[in-house]
């Protein structure tokens, strides 16, 4: 049986056009604000061109909620199913300490390479790669990692 994915785009006042892309399993991305719908449209067709648009789907609507609280700065930490599928180990280990970090902390690379095993010429890179990488910001927060 194939995933049945479907996507949805809102508006947050101050931030702009976020878009949305869920599986049965949870969200699949979320991509960061565009300054407008069409914009946010035009990125996320590169890389989900076939995803129907799904405007009154329930969980695409609690998501939108939740981002949107986070954003407004009502909601400190997401409560959202994740369908992280096909990313290596290595990164989904990265994003599973970057989402140990609490809201209003950061963190140094160091100890996100720490997390996942330490050491070894590269690993901070391979971390900022992984957080790079990382298909659904703000709820692994990505930007809780600094220098």
């Amino acid at each position: 049986m194939a995933d049945e994915l479907r996507a949805t785009l809102f508006e947050v006042e101050g931030w702009g056009w976020i878009g949305l892309v869920a599986s049965d399993r949870g969200l699949r991305a979320l991509f960061l604000p565009r300054p407008s719908a069409e914009a946010l449209r035009k990125v996320m067709r590169k890389e989900y061109d076939e995803v129907p648009f799904a405007d009154n789907d329930p969980f695409l609507t609690d998501v939108t909620s939740q981002v949107a609280a986070y954003l407004r700065g009502d909601l400190h930490e997401f409560s959202i199913p994740l369908d992280l599928r096909g990313h290596t180990a290595f990164a989904l280990g990265v994003w599973a300490a970057t989402s140990r970090i609490d809201y209003g902390q950061t963190r140094a690379y160091r100890w996100v390479a720490d997390q996942v095993g330490g050491g070894g010429a590269g690993i901070y890179q391979a971390v900022g790669s992984a957080l790079g990488s990382n298909p659904v910001p703000l709820v692994v927060p990505c930007h809780r990692v600094v220098g």
